[in-house]
């Protein structure tokens, strides 16, 4: 963990993040369209994201106010789940490497993912669990793996992260490919802003 807190800036500049602002294009594997994403953090758990699509305005809103959340799509709202709820809660930091216990870790393997060399780190927090993997050489994080319930059934998420680039001194991924079950979503970031352009109302 130490590793990767050094490589994306040292403790000290990682610990003064307190909020994140990213906007990004969004592609959608079958879909059409491209949609615009406004996606906003603040610490210890709050999140937002928000899609854009031109001339039909938001078409998705993910929002996590720190004691509940809600996924809204095409006027629909659905309510996080207890489940996820806790999950969310049992995040103590935009970067939760910051403050894990070493109890909560487990470093399964050494292995590859794309002729990369990488470290494989199993995470336990309460009844969360999920896989991170981080480079030999550089020391990012490259990919998260979880499972979650949604409206009873089981999906895997994936996360690649690539293309780390420094704001404030803090390394930030500037694409992230999100796999969920079978629909594959591309962000490409085009700008992260650091503790500027986010209030509590953004969560609501």
């Amino acid at each position: 963990m130490d590793a990767y807190i050094n490589a994306i800036g040292g403790r000290d500049k990682v610990s003064q993040v307190k909020t994140t602002l990213a906007t990004a294009d969004v592609t959608i594997e079958g879909m059409p369209f491209s949609p615009k994403a406004v996606i906003k953090a603040m610490a210890p758990n709050k999140t937002s994201m928000e899609m854009m699509i031109e001339g039909m305005g938001t078409v998705m809103k993910s929002k996590f106010d720190g004691q509940s959340g809600y996924q809204e799509q095409q006027g629909r709202k659905i309510p996080m789940s207890e489940k996820e709820i806790n999950a969310q809660k049992a995040r103590k930091a935009l970067f939760p490497e910051l403050n894990y216990d070493s109890a909560e870790l487990v470093l399964d393997s050494k292995t590859t993912i794309e002729g990369l060399d990488v470290y494989k780190v199993k995470v336990t927090r309460g009844e969360d669990t999920s896989i991170r993997y981080y480079s030999v050489e550089t020391g990012f994080l490259v990919r998260t793996e979880k499972t979650q319930e949604t409206q009873g059934q089981t999906i895997n998420i994936v996360e690649d992260l690539a293309g780390y680039s420094p704001v404030n001194g803090v390394q930030f991924p500037y694409k992230v490919i999100r796999t969920a079950g079978p629909q594959k979503m591309i962000l490409k970031i085009n700008n992260v802003k650091v503790n500027e352009g986010v209030t509590d109302a953004d969560f609501n």
